[in-house]
């Protein structure tokens, strides 16, 4: 049997016709954010943000953003078989938030090697509860 990679846009990605496999190359089409964002920033509660991606091939990249800074995650990525013989890219991003960061986008990016100035994005604002301290010396 001949492979033949075909690089064009499409969903479908391998497609059996007689005795020849064509393998498509396709981006990422979208990506989402699933987890908590509305916890207390007390200094020991984390975060822990999944990004997924649809089904790509080759597999996809995931970068995390935070406030337009690139952060690095310290969890391996997933991959899942996917539709057509593509993948889908899983990847946490874990942190413990602090006060100042109530209010900040977290992004996650997806992209591949053949399409990498083609990211698909998704993007959250933290949410974070605070504990108020109040000083009950009161001076007369």
């Amino acid at each position: 049997m001949l492979a033949i990679a075909i690089n064009v846009d499409c969903v479908y990605m391998q497609v059996l016709l007689s005795k020849y496999v064509y393998y498509f190359l396709v981006p990422p089409r979208y990506t989402t954010i699933s987890g908590d964002t509305h916890v207390y920033a007390n200094g020991v509660n984390k975060i822990t943000l999944t990004c997924g991606t649809d089904s790509s091939s080759p597999p996809s990249s995931i970068t995390w953003y935070m406030d337009g800074l690139r952060v690095t995650s310290n969890k391996n990525t997933t991959l899942t078989n996917g539709d057509y013989g593509g993948q889908l890219t899983s990847q946490e991003l874990q942190f413990v938030p602090s006060r100042e960061m109530d209010g900040q986008v977290v992004e996650c990016r997806a992209s591949n090697e053949i399409y990498s100035d083609t990211a698909a994005s998704s993007s959250l604002s933290l949410d974070l509860r605070c504990n108020l301290s109040i000083n009950p010396n009161i001076e007369k």
